[in-house]
């Protein structure tokens, strides 16, 4: 995070941040046709750190906490399905990227004038992610034209992992008063977990009664499951602003 300017040695302070969240890279790719995509869009986090200078120069150490929430784009979980049934009609479940990291490391401070200062970071740490839950549903049915009504239900079940991340950020701190200033950066967060995942896809043909449209009420059913090693890159570029406070 952001640092005062001119604070004295062994200054500390605490510093609250919050602001979009924009997936980079396969993260952001919406081609649900690549196993490496993300199917993020842009999210929102937080940021608490706690700094600490060291001696009378211009560095110190930071520790701090962050999560992020990321949504997954429902047009791409959906295109694998589409592109092999574009007759059928497809929605998918709300879903959402979740992560969570503790970090530590070191910044650098300078002050720019008597009110700005330029601060920079750079932590490595521990994160947690969550991989969301998706259910795609696809539909067709043709009974009023003399055919059938059938179903396909795809599901990736939810899974979460552990795995080191790392953060580089800079930014400006505007001093209000002795004790409170305002922060402005832009970081890049790296994150790429290894998640043991289950993938279900279920296919239910003739519909018993109409407009009911269940795996229950299925003629014939047929699923396939399998469990699966799944890397997953998770970076993301955030702009974030908040208030800091000299404790």
């Amino acid at each position: 995070m952001l640092c005062l300017a001119a604070l004295p040695a062994f200054s500390q302070q605490l510093n609250l941040s919050v602001g979009p969240a924009f997936p980079v890279g396969s993260f952001a790719s919406k081609d649900g046709n690549d196993p490496a995509s993300g199917l993020a869009k842009m999210g929102w986090m937080a940021d608490l750190s706690y700094m600490h200078g060291v001696g009378k120069g211009h560095f110190g150490f930071v520790a701090l906490v962050r999560g992020r929430l990321n949504s997954i784009d429902k047009e791409g979980a959906a295109s694998t399905f589409r592109d092999v049934l574009p007759t059928y009609q497809w929605s998918v479940s709300n879903s959402s990227w979740k992560a969570a990291a503790v970090m530590a490391g070191a910044y650098y401070r300078t002050p720019i004038n008597e009110k700005w200062s330029f601060v920079g970071q750079l932590t490595v740490g521990v994160a947690e992610a969550w991989l969301p839950e998706i259910d795609v549903r696809g539909i067709v049915d043709s009974t009023a034209q003399g055919g059938d009504a059938n179903i396909l239900l795809a599901s990736n079940k939810k899974a979460h992992a552990t795995a080191f991340t790392a953060m580089a950020k800079a930014g400006v701190l505007y001093k209000l008063t002795g004790k409170f200033s305002l922060t402005a950066s832009v970081d890049y967060w790296y994150l790429k977990p290894d998640f043991t995942i289950t993938q279900t896809v279920a296919f239910g043909r003739h519909m018993t009664v109409p407009g009911i449209y269940s795996l229950t009420n299925a003629q014939a059913v047929s699923v396939n499951s399998s469990t699966t090693q799944y890397s997953q890159q998770m970076n993301s570029v955030n702009l974030i602003v908040g208030v800091s406070m000299r404790l």
